[in-house]
């Protein structure tokens, strides 16, 4: 015979493990990436600018900077 408590643990699993799937895709699809430039076809995006951001932070005493001098930065490389 089937066990129903079982039945509805498993349900209940299963059913929890779905809701969190959606809401972490949510979360994921949400952050934004847009397009900032593009050179020879080759797009840089605003995931790429943080990242450019976290290296020169990373590399020396770099709060100072700003948006215009990052940029320029980053084409230059």
């Amino acid at each position: 015979m089937i066990n129903l408590n079982k039945i509805k643990k498993i349900f209940f699993k299963i059913l929890f493990i779905y809701i969190f799937l959606f809401f972490y895709s949510n979360i994921i699809q949400s952050s934004e990436n847009k397009i900032i430039f593009k050179i020879n076809d080759k797009v840089f995006t605003t995931f790429d600018y943080e990242m450019r951001v976290r290296y020169l932070n990373f590399v020396g005493n770099n709060i100072d900077l700003n948006k215009n001098i990052i940029l320029e930065d980053f084409i230059s490389a």
